[in-house]
């Protein structure tokens, strides 16, 4: 048995899927599995995919014969695990050799982490220009679950942090990608597995995040639409409500949360659009959720 899995989704990733397999290949850590779920590509994936299978039999591949929506596709890779620590891959971002045996290690060395991740850097096709270094605050690290999923989503500034490697156990506690959150996703599978134990940040640049240029991929522009539909509403209040939190923790996690949603809408309000409106709000909200948990002792 594998102590590591690895779920790789992918449709039409032709351009960048061959990277993205040698960037695992390299690992310093080889006791992995890497399962990768086609989505009925109609592309060169399924032939890079078959290339890849005959030199390496750490990959398997799963095809799918029609095209799935991408959270299906995500989440059912959990499924197919094997081992007891699990991370998703992107099928365009690459990892340094030694990310996977330095999450290990800190899994391995603190049984209460359930999410290991490292700070990272953006990397661009386009103008092939090394972007900076995206500093990741240590946060994630309290005893509270409460205080744990609010200092995550005050500090995370990407939310690649769901691309960590996380324990399979955890994950399955959660309700993984869920479709109705179109846009925050991420963040709220990030925040269930805050409140399910501690995360841990290594202080190295591990994790590279390829960006794209202005309309190189018309995807970017589907991403953008998906932004706009961040709306503060049921969906929400009910990830909420299935976190291992006490009835006042969910009241407050929720106007964080609220906070961080409006903080990100587009188009804003016309009272929300100067930059000082948006600081006053923001950090007023925070300052009332503060004050608030300190009165109710949580």
């Amino acid at each position: 048995m594998p102590r590591v899995s690895i779920g790789l989704p992918v449709y039409n990733g032709a351009a960048f899927l061959a990277e993205v397999l040698d960037s695992w290949r390299a690992q310093d850590f080889e006791d992995y599995e890497l399962v990768v779920s086609d989505n009925a590509s109609t592309d060169a994936t399924p032939a890079i995919l078959a290339e890849y299978a005959k030199r390496d039999p750490r990959l398997r591949v799963i095809r799918r014969r029609e095209t799935v929506v991408p959270h299906r596709n995500f989440n059912e890779l959990l499924g197919e695990a094997r081992a007891p620590y699990f991370a998703w891959s992107a099928a365009d971002d690459l990892r340094h050799p030694t990310f996977l045996g330095k999450m290990v290690a800190v899994l391995d060395r603190e049984p209460d982490v359930v999410l290991a991740f490292c700070r990272m850097r953006l990397f661009g096709r386009a103008s092939d220009v090394e972007r900076p270094l995206v500093y990741v605050e240590p946060f994630g690290g309290e005893d509270s679950p409460f205080r744990r999923a609010v200092s995550t989503l005050r500090r995370a500034k990407k939310w690649s942090l769901a691309y960590g490697l996380a324990r399979v156990d955890a994950l399955k506690r959660t309700r993984l990608f869920e479709p109705e959150l179109p846009g925050a996703a991420d963040v709220m599978l990030v925040l269930w597995l805050a409140t399910l134990g501690k995360l841990r940040i290594v202080p190295e640049a591990l994790f590279e995040m390829r960006t794209y240029e202005m309309g190189e991929r018309r995807e970017r522009r589907e991403d953008r639409d998906l932004l706009r539909q961040r709306v503060f509403g049921e969906p929400y209040l009910r990830a909420i409500d299935s976190m291992p939190l006490s009835p006042v923790e969910k009241r407050l996690l929720a106007r964080e949360v609220a906070l961080w949603v409006r903080k990100g809408e587009k188009p804003r309000p016309l009272w929300l659009k100067p930059k000082p409106a948006r600081w006053m709000y923001l950090n007023g909200g925070r300052a009332l959720v503060d004050a608030m948990s300190w009165y109710h002792g949580v």
